[in-house]
């Protein structure tokens, strides 16, 4: 094979391991909007007030509970009235007996009206509290109501999308395996030897034929020579996941890998973009002309790619 054909077959290699690096990028990106849409929660509902309402065991407690203070007070209106029996001699004779008539009239009448005033504070509380929480507990019904129509409407929404998402992925899976058979089909030549078949071996090999370094694949003076040396001496990556982390560093040295990887991610970003918005609407894929542009773009480079094929086949 001559310089020139050599140089158009490896290039023609290079432009469907570029595109095929791109449509992958596009492949994981429609599929990565399909995850998140899957993984979208809803919006979630508010609960409703639990609170549990007095009932008449409050009522009881209440009245309990100040029949305890009246008792207390009468203990300790008795403990007075047996002071003063003890220490107020004659005068305590003439007054202790009615002063303590009166004081356990007064702390039981205090104690009724106590009792008395607790029951009517704490059904007032049962009446205000339960009308409060009915109130209350309505407008988060009606809010649930409102979020639930909401949560149903977007649900639609999403399945729809996500319908036509899948139906693009299919297509684009579709485009890849057409150009995966094409490059297969410059592989099944058996010209490139298999432990360099692949996007990072390829673009040094068409850079270095581009460049005038070598004339020929193999020797000593040959692309797979020059490539082995360069990655011992550190002057190239391989690793497409260390050249996708430093892709400023690979520039100079790896130009077409570089190019490739560079216009690869902003090329599926925007196809990615345009495939999104165009769902957004719940429109067909195929009404974005930029979208179609692309596709018809790889379809032409592996009809492209085919024809030369079989033009080499008859040399």
């Amino acid at each position: 094979m001559n310089v020139n054909v050599m140089k158009k077959y490896l290039k023609n290699i290079y432009r469907l391991e570029s595109s095929l690096y791109e449509q992958n990028l596009l492949y994981n990106k429609i599929n990565a909007q399909i995850n998140g849409l899957k993984n979208q929660p809803e919006e979630a509902l508010y609960e409703e007030n639990q609170k549990q309402k007095e009932s008449i065991t409050d009522i009881l407690g209440g009245i309990a509970g100040f029949g305890l203070l009246g008792a207390a007070a009468l203990i300790i209106i008795r403990g007075v009235y047996s002071f003063f029996a003890y220490a107020g001699g004659i005068i305590a004779d003439l007054f202790t007996g009615r002063l303590w008539d009166w004081l356990t009239q007064l702390a039981l009448i205090g104690a009724l009206i106590g009792v008395g005033i607790s029951i009517v504070i704490i059904i007032w509380d049962i009446i205000s509290t339960k009308y409060r929480l009915n109130k209350e507990n309505e407008e988060i019904r009606l809010l649930n109501a409102e979020i639930m129509e909401k949560n149903r409407r977007n649900n639609y929404y999403i399945s729809q999308k996500i319908v036509i998402l899948n139906k693009e992925k299919d297509r684009l899976l579709a485009v890849y395996r057409e150009t995966k058979n094409t490059l297969n089909e410059y592989y099944s030549y058996n010209i490139i030897f298999p432990k360099y078949r692949h996007l990072e071996a390829i673009s040094s090999f068409c850079e270095y034929f581009s460049s005038g370094r070598c004339i020929s694949l193999e020797g000593h003076e040959g692309a797979y020579n020059i490539y082995a040396n360069e990655l011992i001496q550190g002057i190239i990556i391989n690793k497409l996941d260390n050249i996708i982390e430093h892709l400023d560093r690979i520039e100079d040295n790896q130009y077409m890998l570089y190019s490739a990887i560079k216009e690869g991610n902003e090329q599926s970003a925007y196809i990615a973009s345009q495939i999104n918005n165009t769902a957004n609407l719940l429109a067909k894929i195929e009404s974005n002309s930029d979208v179609t542009a692309y596709y018809s773009k790889i379809s032409a480079q592996n009809t492209e790619c085919l024809k030369w094929m079989k033009i080499f086949d008859r040399r």
